[in-house]
């Protein structure tokens, strides 16, 4: 029997027809690089990776979901090089209070549209949120999606 664990995934070529990407629950995925195609939305849900986008002129939309990593300057890091075409931003974060200020947002001031789902307890607070719709200068629609730990 041949057991195949994908750990770094490259996916590239101006000659890929490819739109849309996702990977969903791969636990030994370790980095993805996505460069020089024609993509235009992103999925990840899974626990935290190296992250490089290059190239990819037409992608517009990207949704993250990793793990206890969530929302942070990295991934905003990660994401930047997409800025001038970015329109559309989805993140889960599971532990909102463990959330600095985030500085690198600034770097993307294209984005249309932004929803967190966010997975706190009872007591958790989200005014923490609230400066980031000052952040996005188009933003256009901004959802907070609350799910609550028991």
């Amino acid at each position: 029997m041949f057991l195949l664990i994908l750990t770094h995934i490259h996916v590239g070529g101006r000659d890929l027809k490819l739109k849309h990407f996702e990977i969903v629950e791969c636990p030994h995925v370790v980095s993805v690089y996505l460069s020089y195609f024609g993509i235009e939305s992103f999925t990840y849900v899974g626990q935290p990776i190296d992250l490089h986008l290059s190239g990819l002129p037409n992608l517009k939309n990207v949704v993250m979901s990793q793990g206890l990593e969530g929302l942070s300057n990295i991934v905003f890091g990660q994401i930047s090089s997409c800025a001038s075409t970015l329109q559309t931003l989805s993140f889960k974060i599971y532990h909102p209070m463990k959330i600095a200020k985030l500085y690198s947002i600034c770097q993307l001031p294209n984005i249309r549209k932004l929803t967190l789902t966010i997975v706190i307890r009872r007591d958790n607070c989200l005014l923490n949120f609230a400066y980031l719709v000052n952040v996005f200068p188009n933003i256009q629609t901004f959802t907070i999606e609350v799910r609550y730990l028991p």
